[in-house]
């Protein structure tokens, strides 16, 4: 393969992970896109200067597309894809990525939104429990031990206490 990269293709995504990880919003393409919730299609990467990334044009790729990964106007990231052809994205599948990034961008929110909710739902859970233990009792040592054991089940401590002053 002329003009292609001899790394192996795992080498070369880890490499690609770090370059991405150290841009700021707006830098580079992704961040273009990113920033604007723009769909771009790059035909020739190396014309084009918002492409920064050294990685994808080590390993040979010349066109390049991406889509924001949006849930109604906010969005949560970008679906790249590239190619080692130019001008590889026909008006179709640009579209077709578009809406794949809509489709993206609706299940990573809903993730989060579950994700988000489990974790108030353990929250309020474990202060339920709290205050059940903090009412169980009027040995206000049984209640302090009672209460120092449940936050240590529940948060990772080695140690937990309670001082009055």
């Amino acid at each position: 393969m002329a003009n292609c990269s001899c790394l192996p293709i795992e080498a070369l995504l880890k490499e690609m992970i770090k370059e991405i990880a150290s841009l700021k919003l707006g830098q580079s393409l992704t961040g273009y896109v990113a920033s604007t919730g723009e769909l771009v299609v790059i035909p020739d990467i190396s014309a084009d200067a918002r492409y920064t990334l050294v990685s994808p044009t080590e390993a040979g790729l010349r066109s390049f597309a991406a889509a924001p990964l949006r849930s109604g106007t906010k969005v949560l990231g970008v679906l790249g894809i590239a190619s080692r052809a130019k001008s590889k994205f026909p008006d179709q599948e640009a579209t077709l990525l578009g809406v794949l990034g809509s489709q993206i961008g609706m299940a990573i929110e809903k993730t989060q939104l579950y994700q988000q909710s489990k974790l108030e739902q353990e929250e309020i859970a474990l202060v339920n429990k709290l205050t059940r233990i903090v009412t169980s009792s009027l040995d206000i040592e049984e209640v302090y031990e009672a209460f120092a054991d449940e936050l240590r089940k529940s948060m990772p401590v080695d140690w937990a206490s309670i001082v009055l002053i």
